[in-house]
C-alpha cells in the first residue's frame, strides 16, 4: 500500500459545507474509499485521545492519477455500548494526488476530537474526485459539488479507526441464570485479547466477539489490547434481578377483649402474583391461595405465605405470628404473718413466685423492697394490710388479693458506760461500767473475764489486759433488744526486748552484714549502742556489718508507759585476708629440672588448695604438688579458708623447652684405594637453630657441621644436641649417609649432572656461568626474600675449596665473581644453603 502525505485545505465548518445536490447521479466506480482512520502520533501509538488529521485509504482503479478525491458526509460519535452520543454532524474531507492502479492512505487537514472510550462513523458520504489536471485541486471540488457528474460515487457509511475500541452490550442478571456481557472490538491492530476482570484472555481477529455468561450481578472490568499491546478499559455494571417482595401483614393478638373474630393478614392481591399459605400448628379454617386471608386460630399459630412472580418465577416469603392470650389471671398475696424483734425481725416475703407476662402492683407501698414485683418483703414499721393487682400484660385481664402485717418491735436502748484505762497507777482495781437496773430487762455481758458479775446492769470490770466488753440488754416480752460496748484499757504490760540471734561475718556467710533486732512494734522506740556498722541506731531492725567482732545492746521502751527492757546480741567478725603463692616459674630442659619442679607453698592448716590445670602435677589438691608438664604450663592455685571460705589465687608458669632435634641427615665421604687419605662427614640437617654436634657418641660436640680429616674408625655414634635445652638427637651411622650428589660414600668419577639454573623450595633461585669455565666463574642468586645463607665450591672428595659468601642474602638478585687458577680439568660441586634449605649444581673447570 503506498501513504502519501498531502495537506489540502479542506472546509470543515458545518454551515461552510456545501453538499452535492440531490439529483446527481453517482455511478461511478473508478475510485473507491476503502478507510478511514485517526491514528495516534507515532511517538505514542497507544494514545487513544485528543485532536488528529482525519486519514483516509483510497482504491483507484484507472491507469492515470487523479489531482483530488474528496467526500462529503456525517460524522456519528458513539459510546462504548454503541449509543450514539449527540446529533451527526456534517463533514467535508479532500485529499490528493491519488496514483493509479493502487491503494492510497492520504492524510487530509480535516481535524476530529478524539477521545478513548467512543467511537466514529462516518454515514451518507458523496465521493468525488477530479481528472488528471493539475488545476483539478481540492478547492474545485468543494466550491462546484454540482459539477462533479460524473467522476462521483457513493457509499452508505464507513468506520474511522481511533486505535483500540470495542463495543459491549449487557444483559442484566435474572433470578436464574445470571447475566452477560458481549464484547467486540475493534480498532486498533488485531489481533485482540479481551480480559474480563484480569482474567484469562480471549484471542480475537477482526470482527469478532465473545460473550461472557452466568455473570452475577456486580461491576465487571474489560481490557481490549490490540497486538502492539495498545489498551482500553471499560466498566460495565450487571444490575441484579428484583425480586418480589412478600408481605405476610403486621401480628396481632387474640384476648378476652381484642381481636375475638381474628383478624385480616397478608397484602392486597398484586397482578402478575400468586400467594400460598403454610400455617404451624395447621389451620385447616382459612383460604391459602389468596392475598389477605382472614384467620382465627385457637392457638398461637405462625403463617408463611409463598409469593412467586409468575413471569420469572422469582420468590419472596414471610411470616406473621398470631397471638392467642385469654387465659384467666388468679392473684395471691401471700399469707398474713407477724413481725417481732426476734420473729421476722426484718419483716418476710409476700405475693407469688412470679409468671412470665404479668405485671405486679401494691398498695401501700411503704414497707415494701420494691412495689412492682410479685413478691416483695415486707417490713413496714407499723402493721399494715396490702393489695396486690396481678394484670396479664397481654391481655389486661387481672386480680386482686390482700395480706395483713402485724408489727410488734418497740425499740430498746443499751448503755455499757464510760471506756476507762487501767494502768499501774490509774484504776489499779477496776471500774464499775452499765446502768442502772430496769424492770422488765435482762442484762447479759460478754466477755465476763474480769467483770464481778455478768448479768447485772452494772458489774465492776477489773481484767488483767484490755477488754472491750459487750452488754446486751433484751425486752422480756418482745425479744427486742440492743447492745453497747464498752472498752477498758489495760496498759502495764511488761516490756521484752529482742536483739536478736548472734552470727557471724566470713566471705561466704553474711557477706554484707545481716539484721538483728526484731519486727518493729507500734508504740515502741528502739536504741542501739555501739552505732559503728549499723544501718541505723534508732530502728528495731537495723542491718549490722562491723568490721570487727561487735557486742550491740538495745533498749526497747514504751512510748505509753515508759517501760523498756534490754537485750545484746554478738556479732563476731572472721574474714582475714587470704594469699596463695604458686611459687617460682622455672624452664624445663633435657638438663634442667628434666623430671619438673616443687611449685606452690608448704601447706597451711586451715587451708585447702586446688590447682588448675590438674595435667602434670603429682596432685592438684596440696600446697606444693610437683609439676612435670609435657609443654608450657602456667598453673594456677587457689587457696581456701576452709572455715571463712576465704581465697586468693596466684599464677606460675612452667617452660618446657625439651624438644629432641631431628636425626641428623648426613654426608660422608670415606677413604679408599682410589680416593683420599682421610674421610669426612657433612651433616646437612638440622642446620637452622642454636645446634652442635658430635660424631663420638656425645664424648665431645663441634659448632661446625663439618668434620674433615677423619682416620678409618674414628666415628662412633653422629648426634645432633639443642644447646639451649641440651636435648640430643637419636643416632646415626656412617652407613645412613645422603650425599646430596655423586660424591656419596666412597671418591667416584661420576659427576653431578649439569644444570645451569637451579631452584630452591623456597624459591630462592641460584645460576652458574660459564660452564665449563677456565679461572673465572659467576654466581647469580636471586632470593624470594631476606635471607640468611651461604655458598660454597666443593671438590668430588666432600673438601670445601672456596666459600663464595656466607652471611645475609638479600631478597632480589645477588652477585659473586669466583676466581680459581686453572692447574688442570676438575670438576667441583656448588652448594647454596638458605635458611636450612640446600641445592648443589655441578661446574666443569677446563685448563686451556
Amino acid at each position: 500500500m503506498l501513504l502519501f502525505f498531502l495537506m489540502v485545505s479542506s472546509i470543515t465548518i458545518a454551515q461552510d459545507i456545501v453538499f452535492p445536490p440531490a439529483d446527481i447521479s453517482c455511478t461511478s466506480k473508478d475510485l473507491e474509499l476503502v478507510g478511514a482512520a485517526l491514528p495516534p502520533p507515532d511517538e505514542d501509538p497507544c494514545n487513544c485521545s485528543g485532536t488528529r488529521l482525519l486519514e483516509l485509504s483510497i482504491y483507484n482503479k484507472t491507469g492515470s492519477t487523479r489531482t483530488s478525491f474528496a467526500f462529503w458526509g456525517y460524522l456519528h460519535r458513539y459510546d462504548s455500548d454503541g449509543v450514539e452520543i449527540g446529533e451527526p454532524e456534517p463533514i467535508f474531507a479532500c485529499v490528493g494526488p491519488v496514483p493509479p492502479n493502487s491503494t492510497t492512505t492520504l492524510v487530509s487537514s480535516t481535524e476530529i476530537e478524539v477521545t478513548c472510550d467512543t467511537s466514529l462513523e462516518i454515514t451518507d458520504l458523496y465521493l468525488a474526485w477530479t481528472s488528471a489536471s493539475p488545476n483539478a485541486t481540492c478547492e474545485s471540488l468543494a466550491n462546484d459539488p454540482g459539477g462533479i457528474n460524473p467522476k462521483c460515487g457513493t457509499l452508505d457509511a464507513i468506520k474511522v479507526e481511533t486505535g483500540v475500541n470495542g463495543i459491549l452490550s449487557v444483559v442484566d442478571a435474572d433470578c436464574t441464570t445470571g447475566g452477560s456481557i458481549q464484547v467486540s472490538p475493534f480498532g486498533g491492530i488485531p489481533p485482540y485479547s479481551v480480559q474480563l476482570n484480569g482474567g484469562t484472555g480471549v484471542q480475537l481477529q477482526v470482527g469478532g466477539s465473545t460473550t461472557y455468561s452466568a455473570l452475577a450481578a456486580s461491576t465487571y472490568t474489560v481490557l481490549i489490547t490490540d497486538s502492539r499491546g495498545c489498551t482500553n478499559t471499560f466498566m460495565r455494571t450487571i444490575n441484579p434481578v428484583i425480586p418480589p417482595v412478600a408481605e405476610a401483614g403486621s401480628p396481632f393478638k387474640i384476648t378476652c377483649v381484642q381481636n375475638v373474630s381474628g383478624g385480616t393478614i397478608g397484602e392486597s392481591g398484586e397482578t402478575g402474583y400468586t400467594y400460598s399459605w403454610q400455617s404451624s400448628p395447621e389451620d385447616l379454617i382459612f383460604d391459602s391461595t389468596i392475598a389477605n386471608p382472614v384467620v382465627v386460630p385457637l392457638v398461637t399459630t405462625t403463617y408463611t405465605v409463598t409469593k412467586t412472580n409468575t413471569s420469572n418465577g422469582c420468590t419472596d416469603t414471610d411470616t406473621v405470628i398470631i397471638t392467642v392470650d385469654n387465659a384467666v389471671v388468679t392473684a395471691n398475696a401471700g399469707a398474713d404473718f407477724t413481725k417481732t424483734c426476734v420473729s421476722n425481725p426484718d419483716g418476710a416475703q409476700i405475693g407469688e413466685d412470679t409468671t412470665t407476662g404479668f405485671s405486679y402492683s401494691w398498695s401501700p407501698a411503704t414497707g415494701l423492697s420494691v412495689a412492682n414485683i410479685s413478691n416483695p418483703t415486707a417490713n413496714p414499721t407499723t402493721t399494715t394490710t396490702y393489695t396486690v393487682t396481678k394484670t396479664n400484660t397481654a391481655t389486661g385481664c387481672f386480680d386482686t388479693d390482700t395480706v395483713e402485717v402485724t408489727v410488734n418491735n418497740a425499740d430498746v436502748v443499751a448503755e455499757a458506760g464510760n471506756s476507762f484505762t487501767k494502768t499501774c497507777t490509774s484504776n489499779d482495781n477496776g471500774a464499775q461500767i452499765g446502768e442502772a437496773g430496769e424492770a422488765g430487762f435482762t442484762y447479759s455481758w460478754l466477755p465476763i473475764t474480769g467483770l464481778s458479775a455478768s448479768d447485772i446492769s452494772n458489774p465492776t470490770a477489773n481484767p488483767t489486759s484490755t477488754t472491750i466488753y459487750t452488754v446486751t440488754k433484751t425486752n422480756s416480752t418482745t425479744g427486742c433488744f440492743d447492745t453497747d460496748t464498752v472498752t477498758v484499757t489495760v496498759d502495764n504490760a511488761i516490756v521484752t526486748a529482742n536483739a536478736g540471734s548472734d552470727f557471724t561475718i566470713t566471705c561466704e556467710d553474711n557477706v554484707g552484714g545481716s539484721g538483728i533486732g526484731e519486727a518493729s512494734v507500734t508504740g515502741f522506740t528502739y536504741s542501739w549502742s555501739p552505732t559503728t556498722g549499723l544501718s541505723a541506731s534508732n530502728i528495731s531492725n537495723p542491718t549490722a556489718n562491723p568490721t570487727s567482732t561487735t557486742t550491740y545492746t538495745v533498749t526497747k521502751t514504751n512510748d505509753a508507759t515508759g517501760c523498756l527492757d534490754t537485750d545484746t546480741v554478738e556479732v563476731t567478725v572472721n574474714n582475714a585476708t587470704v594469699t596463695a603463692e604458686a611459687g617460682n616459674s622455672f624452664i624445663k630442659t633435657c638438663i634442667s629440672n628434666a623430671s619438673g619442679a616443687v611449685i606452690g607453698e608448704a601447706s597451711e592448716t586451715g587451708f585447702t588448695y586446688s590447682w588448675s590445670p590438674a595435667t602434670g602435677l603429682s596432685a592438684s589438691n596440696i600446697g606444693n604438688p610437683t609439676a612435670n608438664p609435657i609443654s608450657t604450663t602456667i598453673y594456677t592455685v587457689t587457696k581456701t579458708n576452709s572455715t571463712t571460705g576465704c581465697f586468693d589465687r596466684d599464677t606460675v608458669t612452667v617452660t618446657v623447652d625439651t624438644d629432641t632435634p631431628s636425626a641428623p641427615t648426613i654426608c660422608v665421604v670415606e677413604p679408599s684405594l682410589c680416593g683420599p687419605d682421610a674421610g669426612s662427614i657433612s651433616f646437612l640437617s638440622p642446620l637452622v637453630g642454636d645446634y652442635e654436634y658430635s660424631i663420638d657418641g656425645g664424648a665431645n660436640y663441634q659448632d661446625s657441621p663439618d668434620f674433615i680429616d677423619l682416620e678409618a674408625g674414628s666415628v662412633s655414634g653422629i648426634l645432633v644436641r639443642d644447646k639451649s635445652s641440651g636435648c640430643v638427637s637419636s643416632s646415626v651411622s656412617c652407613s645412613d649417609s645422603d650425599c646430596p650428589s655423586a660424591e656419596a660414600r666412597m671418591a667416584s668419577t661420576t659427576v653431578p649432572e649439569d644444570t645451569s639454573i637451579k631452584q630452591l623450595p623456597s624459591k630462592t633461585i641460584i645460576k652458574a656461568y660459564p660452564n665449563p669455565f677456565n679461572d673465572q666463574v659467576n654466581f647469580k642468586v636471586v632470593a624470594s626474600e631476606d635471607s640468611k645463607g651461604s655458598l660454597e665450591l666443593m671438590n668430588l672428595l666432600g673438601q670445601r675449596v672456596k666459600m663464595v659468601f656466607e652471611g645475609d642474602l638479600k631478597q632480589g638478585e645477588n652477585s659473586y665473581n669466583v676466581n680459581l687458577p686453572a692447574l688442570q680439568n676438575n670438576t667441583l660441586i656448588y652448594v647454596l644453603t638458605v635458611n636450612g634449605e640446600r641445592v648443589t649444581g655441578k661446574l666443569v673447570q677446563s685448563r686451556r
